[in-house]
């Protein structure tokens, strides 16, 4: 984890005014053991160290070796509550508050935790001829040129993030206004209000699309846009433009619209076509023939002995390409206090048989078609839209919920494919039966 330095921009250490409640808020959306995690990290790391009081028995060592053992005892004990620890954040330990390097850390492990809080959409990335590049992009670099330009105009901080798991660098930006009230410099830094944080993923691989928080003050939203797009130029020498499509649907994973919008094969090869993305189609040279995939789906297929068990592999196949998904999410886990080192590895979370592997929060779909045969001018507009945490997760299971043909809300066999997400689309017109996005 690294901070972008530039002249004009709020230093790590300043401690924004935040109330108990806020920050009690924001921690609450963290997962127990990332709790556990940041405090560590912050130990390690004078910027974050615990505020001693000028009346402490501790010295700056022994109150990190204090919380050092109190979280290895939370962690021992099952009953631990997140609660416990929180309020040991607040009124024991940062009781002048969380300063903006931790605050940017809560937010960006927030992300990589894969939080539900964050929305996110996606520009291009293309020439002045309007054609898509790919523009060999160095993140650190670029950032620090966004933070340069953007402390021109306002108090800025910037911070910057290697995702543990996917090709990218998140960087969060947050841009303040000097409180007119106030007005004054103290020894403290700036009295300022803080805008709501920005998000911008850069890939480290060449990529033409940007990822990005979801537009919400549409001045700040273009300046730093605009921003961006001058950073990129500037890096690559080559003159581009981002173009936000105003149809796209937000999308809540990062994992989910980077799977959609980056270099990984699984955005073209959804539902039934997953088994070519995960490459297990086709075999190496001296693979075990009786180990393909095609012969483990027959013999599931053959222990299905009544309808329901047919129709469940159907649906299965229709919406994952595989009968039994053995895929597991790649979250963040830790290694045991002693070692104090961030440890990014695969942790195994099936969650529920119909969930998604890239999970869509809303799909919209306008069907066009034919009203009155041989009268191709006369078309419906049928709108469906559909909401929820995900989907075709949820289409999946409503078309196993019922296992006779005749009495069946979505035959699994019926199905168009552009409602099992093999498209990946959240937005698209049906018109003589072809799907378009």
């Amino acid at each position: 984890m690294e901070t972008t330095k530039s002249a004009n921009t709020l230093p790590d250490t300043y401690i924004p005014h935040r109330s108990t409640h806020d920050l009690s808020t924001l921690l609450e959306r963290l997962h127990i053991n990332s709790l556990y995690q940041l405090c560590i990290h912050w130990t390690q790391s004078t910027t974050t160290q615990p505020f001693v009081p000028q009346d402490s028995i501790y010295t700056q060592q022994g109150l990190c070796n204090k919380l050092l053992k109190e979280i290895k005892s939370f962690r021992k004990n099952a009953q631990g509550k997140k609660g416990g620890v929180i309020r040991k954040i607040i009124y024991e330990y940062w009781t002048n508050g969380l300063n903006l390097l931790q605050l940017a850390q809560l937010d960006c492990q927030l992300i990589v935790d894969a939080s539900e809080h964050f929305s996110w959409n996606y520009s291009t990335i293309s020439d002045l001829e309007d054609k898509l590049c790919c523009p060999d992009i160095d993140p650190q670099h670029v950032t620090q040129n966004v933070a340069a330009r953007l402390s021109k105009l306002y108090f800025t901080h910037v911070y910057i993030l290697k995702h543990p798991q996917l090709p990218l660098h998140i960087t969060r930006v947050q841009v303040f206004d000097l409180n007119q009230q106030e007005g004054l410099l103290d020894g403290e830094g700036p009295q300022v209000t803080s805008h709501k944080p920005f998000f911008f993923c850069l890939s480290s691989e060449s990529s033409p699309y940007l990822l990005h928080s979801v537009k919400g003050n549409d001045i700040l939203f273009n300046l730093i846009m605009q921003t961006i797009e001058e950073c990129i130029h500037t890096h690559n020498h080559i003159p581009v433009k981002l173009d936000t499509p105003l149809d796209q649907k937000s999308i809540q994973s990062l994992e989910t619209i980077y799977t959609l919008k980056g270099d990984s094969r699984l955005g073209r090869s959804l539902g039934i076509w997953t088994p070519y993305a995960d490459g297990v189609v086709d075999l190496t040279p001296f693979g075990a023939l009786d180990k393909h995939h095609m012969l483990q789906e027959k013999s599931h297929a053959k222990d299905a002995d009544h309808t329901g068990d047919i129709s469940q592999i159907v649906a299965s196949l229709r919406f994952k390409g595989v009968v039994t998904d053995n895929h597991t999410s790649r979250k963040r886990q830790f290694e045991a206090i002693e070692d104090n080192t961030l440890l990014n590895t695969s942790e195994s979370n099936p969650g529920s048989q119909f969930a998604s592997r890239t999970p869509l929060q809303v799909a919209e779909f306008v069907i066009q078609e034919p009203i009155n045969p041989g009268q191709s001018n006369s078309r419906s507009n049928i709108k469906l839209k559909f909401s929820g945490s995900d989907v075709f997760g949820g289409l999946h299971e409503l078309s196993t919920a019922i296992t006779d043909p005749n009495e069946m809300v979505i035959n699994p066999t019926e199905i168009p494919s552009w409602l099992t997400g093999e498209d990946g689309a959240t937005f698209g017109h049906v018109r003589n039966g072809e799907f378009n996005s």
